[in-house]
């Protein structure tokens, strides 16, 4: 089923699935350009729907322009029938989704791998398909590509840390964001191209081949 489908099913957010879709695009340009043998279609997917049930924890009043044209009751109404159907976890209903969908154990396995806490792990894994899906998340902020530590400086350690956190949670935190850069040099060691040749001109020419993508289910 191609994944335009499956976001009109699901009733996926447009700004969510630009979201997905411009990590999608930063993969594939990986990909296209890696020089060791791989799997490309588990690293796309993955993509694809790694935050399908972001919507739980939105607090959509935050940015009204996201809502449009439907509007704040319309995703309101939405958000509920979310949470009724999968409860208070996202990140619960993005795996469920992706089981009623029936997507593939190879790509499932990534899945699971996004977020900033797993750094330590992806960077130990010796599984590019997990690290390029990964990585790929990292470059994207709500207004496009950014650069790996701009994200990561950005919305990821507002997330992780506030004034109260503790030297061993800074730490913690310094230590995965250097896992990230580690990674980012792992994969690039592969590529014919460097991370800054992934531009958000290049996604976005993307983006309208990938609504057309048709994710493989087992």
């Amino acid at each position: 089923m191609k994944i335009q489908k499956i976001y009109d099913k699901y009733k996926i957010m447009p700004q969510l699935q630009l979201h997905m879709l411009r990590v999608a695009g930063v993969a594939l340009i990986i990909c296209d350009n890696f020089k060791k043998e791989i799997n490309k279609d588990p690293v796309i997917t993955a993509s694809l729907v790694h935050d399908m049930g972001n919507i739980i924890k939105f607090n959509l009043r935050l940015f009204p322009e996201n809502l449009k044209p439907q509007g704040l009751k319309y995703w309101e109404k939405v958000k509920k029938e979310f949470t009724k159907k999968f409860g208070d976890d996202e990140h619960f209903a993005t795996e469920e989704i992706c089981r009623e969908i029936g997507i593939e154990e190879t790509t499932f396995k990534i899945i699971k791998g996004y977020g900033f806490s797993k750094g330590e792990n992806t960077f130990h894994s010796n599984d590019f398909s997990l690290k390029i899906a990964t990585y790929s998340d990292h470059r994207i902020s709500p207004f496009g590509v950014t650069k790996l530590i701009e994200k990561i400086n950005g919305s990821l350690e507002r997330k992780y840390l506030n004034k109260t956190s503790s030297p061993q949670i800074m730490e913690r935190v310094a230590k995965i964001k250097d896992c990230w850069k580690k990674i980012e040099q792992q994969i690039f060691n592969h590529t014919k191209i460097s991370p800054e040749d992934i531009t958000d001109g290049e996604v976005t020419r993307l983006i309208p081949i990938l609504r057309e993508y048709d994710i493989q289910t087992s």
